[in-house]
């Protein structure tokens, strides 16, 4: 059961991020969500159904002292964690022969390094309620990114701290899951599209509740058990 259950969420006032929030809140967790306004995030979680209760923490994923920060008041103020679903994450549509500058460095620090900061810094909160580790990922990681490399290295990043980090923290009782969405209906997925110079379908993308209904099922999942991966696609191939 989700209710009850004390989950950490970040990037959740928009896209996927949004949708996963809305559904967890609905079941009954206690929620800890993490955005860069705590207006947005409020305004996101404003149709979530159920007895919500909900924590709204600003904080700038892309300045490591924010990071820092934030991680430092969560362990004062929190006694442990049940889950952290990081949902967060930026993008930049840029090929590598026409980069006139490099955004590696803050694709990194939101995409990873921010990650893997409130993991590292709350994992005693994990272990304490036998935690589970959700890792938003993206599909990129299996094709070449011809417009997005610099997004495709962050994300390739993304799965081998998923994947180390599973070999160390299961012997404390944590599970680290990755799913790897396709193509969905998001703001984000609304400008890659535009960029590709195509027209945007919402309607035959997969759905950001759709990723949020996986979300819940691998926090619910019985203690026996640890899914290691999810990889997901639209039903219909994009136009």
């Amino acid at each position: 059961m989700i209710k009850g259950k004390q989950v950490l969420v970040t990037g959740a006032s928009s896209g996927i991020g949004a949708a996963i929030a809305r559904r967890l809140a609905a079941a009954g967790a206690h929620l800890i969500v993490l955005g860069r306004s705590s207006a947005r995030l409020r305004s996101a979680l404003k149709r979530a159904g159920g007895p919500a209760s909900v924590q709204y923490v600003a904080v700038d994923l892309s300045k490591p002292g924010h990071v820092r920060r934030c991680v430092s008041n969560l362990r004062r103020r929190l006694s442990g964690l049940d889950g952290i679903v990081h949902a967060a994450g930026v993008i930049s549509m840029m090929p590598l022969r026409r980069a006139k500058r490099d955004p590696l460095q803050q694709l990194m620090q939101v995409n990873v390094s921010a990650a893997l900061t409130l993991t590292l810094g709350l994992l005693t909160h994990l272990k304490r309620r036998s935690g589970s580790v959700v890792f938003v990922n993206s599909t990129v990681v299996l094709r070449p990114a011809r417009n997005g490399p610099f997004y495709a290295a962050s994300k390739h990043a993304l799965r081998s701290i998923a994947d180390s980090l599973r070999e160390e923290v299961n012997a404390l009782g944590i599970r680290v899951s990755s799913i790897y969405p396709g193509r969905t209906a998001t703001p984000m997925q609304k400008a890659i599209v535009g960029a590709e110079g195509r027209r945007y379908r919402p309607s035959e993308l997969i759905q950001p509740e759709d990723i949020a209904l996986l979300v819940e099922q691998l926090l619910d999942l019985p203690a026996s058990i640890e899914v290691t991966d999810i990889l997901t696609r639209p039903t219909q191939p994009p136009r």
